[in-house]
């Protein structure tokens, strides 16, 4: 019974290899696939550089766009500040002329510039909800050129693993000691390139985390701006 399990191990892990091998053989047909060599111990999925490179690009497309964003959205902070403070200066001057008129006795006049006061009021309000839209706006475009800068910091590392999954495979010739060090190597960039997708899945969570503010804080606005048409 024993050597009936021993054979069917052993045959097992032969099946198993011929897999790995097969599957190794019809990858490298492709130029643009690295080389799976190390098949039987990769962490990382094996991807072409070309295909890293367009994510790349893209990111950095993203990175630019955020920049944008994040300019644009500190100068619509910085306007909507300054119209705060006028219309804050504006009630200042409102509320003298109130106890002015509330001291001479003019009920029509108080009450005329409480209603006033009450408007301006409303658009300072209104203008405050802009300003902490267009604020969260610009914490949702430094923390997406966070997100670009540590994927593109991944796909960096990818890229040297990639070129070194493709070093590998050219050493058919080397020794086993070589190989050998050559596939710490590949593990080691393996080890670089998971830690530094960690980063980058806790940039992307932050990111959407912030965008997610940005969309809540625009639905008050909304709401905010509704109500004061609607009177």
């Amino acid at each position: 019974m024993n050597t009936t399990l021993h054979r069917l191990q052993t045959s097992g892990l032969l099946v198993i290899g011929l897999a790995v091998l097969a599957a190794g053989s019809a990858l490298s047909q492709d130029p643009g696939v690295v080389t799976p060599v190390d098949t039987f111990t990769v962490i990382v999925p094996l991807r072409p550089v070309d295909e890293i490179k367009k994510d790349i690009e893209v990111l950095e497309s993203q990175n630019v766009r955020a920049k944008l964003r994040l300019e644009e959205a500190k100068e619509q902070v910085r306007k909507l500040e300054s119209l705060i403070d006028l219309k804050g200066k504006e009630i200042d001057i409102l509320e003298s002329r109130m106890d002015v008129a509330d001291k001479e006795k003019r009920e029509a006049d108080v009450t005329a510039l409480k209603n006033q006061i009450t408007g301006v009021e409303k658009i300072r309000d209104l203008l405050r909800r802009r300003r902490d839209v267009r604020s969260a706006e610009a914490d949702a475009a430094e923390a997406a050129q966070d997100y670009a800068q540590a994927a593109e910091d991944m796909y960096s590392r990818e890229t040297e693993l990639a070129k070194k999954r493709l070093d590998r495979a050219a050493q058919t010739r080397a020794s086993s000691a070589t190989l050998a060090a050559a596939d710490q190597v590949i593990r080691e960039y393996e080890t670089s390139v998971l830690e530094s997708e960690v980063q980058k899945l806790k940039k992307e969570e932050r990111a959407m985390s912030r965008q997610r503010d940005v969309v809540e804080l625009r639905m008050k606005l909304a709401d905010a701006q509704a109500k004061l048409l609607e009177k």
